[in-house]
């Protein structure tokens, strides 16, 4: 059997209906050796390889349905790679960020709907607009005060301080399903749903630390996202500066753009799995930062 699928025709958009049974048939081979040079074959296809695949997905072998379904998460995982390189080669200092953030989260996650978050910040963005005191109020400190009781109390999202590290913290989709997340992954969070209420928030990318600041003509506030939406004026956080070892620079207290913001969170994802050994991920990620022109400098990763 194994000899035969070494004479299969070299791309599987010539396999015939009978070669392709007995593909499946060679998935659910116990030898290793079998089953890895039917994987190569398959792959070898491409994405377009896919759809031919997935009539096995209800195959009556449970190994047929887990290796194919395996494969079929490789193809998809790949498109969602090759979707979100073009992303980092072609995104702007000013493009934006919400769609940018779903295209790496399904680097990670390609099955996610996309559209399904967005319709989910909608709502939070509309709630959170009805509580809103009227804009004429002139109060952003009261503002502020109830945006933090929504989103910190009633939405539950807080600081993940016991897996600080865990993989799921810098992908944006499941900091929305955990309601935890790192300073970066929060604060885009809380920049996304703030402006739907029209609040003028905006990421801050200080080193050390990834921030928010509210900021009108009247008031400014610096707003620490992952300790519980703590409010700084900005004297401390040049004391935070200088404490961490960094000479002020003004540069550190305005807005990041969209491409600083990915290259962050990028440079974030790519320590993480270099620390942990993931090498097949650590490339994935190196190849992003080297799209966004950014791997100069990858010690740079600040969350």
């Amino acid at each position: 059997m194994s000899q035969g699928a070494k004479k299969l025709p070299t791309h599987p958009n010539q396999w015939t209906e009978s070669q392709w049974r007995a593909i499946a048939t060679l998935l659910g081979d116990d030898d290793p050796a079998v089953y890895q040079m039917i994987q190569d074959k398959i792959l070898h296809g491409g994405a377009e390889t896919r759809t031919p695949l997935k009539r096995f997905e209800l195959d009556e072998d449970p190994v047929v349905r887990r290796r194919v379904k395996e494969l079929i998460q490789r193809f998809d995982r790949q498109e969602a790679d090759n979707d979100f390189l073009a992303v980092c080669l072609e995104i702007g200092e000013s493009g934006p960020l919400e769609p940018c953030s779903w295209a790496l989260s399904r680097t990670r996650y390609p099955h996610i709907s996309p559209g399904g978050y967005s319709a989910l910040l909608d709502q939070y963005g509309a709630e959170l607009t009805d509580r809103l005191p009227n804009p004429d109020s002139g109060s952003g400190r009261m503002s502020l005060e109830i945006f933090h009781r929504y989103f910190f109390q009633e939405l539950g999202f807080q600081g993940d301080t016991e897996n600080y590290y865990s993989e799921e913290n810098s992908y944006l989709s499941q900091v929305i399903d955990r309601r935890l997340g790192i300073p970066i992954s929060l604060s885009v969070l809380y920049v996304l749903i703030g402006r739907r209420a029209g609040l003028p928030v905006s990421g801050i990318g200080m080193p050390g630390h990834f921030m928010c600041r509210y900021q009108t003509a009247a008031e400014e506030w610096y707003v620490d996202v992952f300790h519980g939406g703590q409010l700084l004026p900005k004297t401390e956080c040049v004391k935070r500066l200088m404490a961490g070892g960094f000479a002020y620079k003004s540069a550190y207290l305005q807005p990041a753009n969209t491409r600083q913001i990915l290259t962050r969170m990028c440079l974030n994802l790519y320590h993480l799995y270099q620390k942990a050994g993931q090498e097949d991920e650590t490339q994935r990620i190196r190849r992003y930062l080297a799209a966004l022109r950014t791997f100069a400098d990858p010690e740079n990763a600040t969350s």
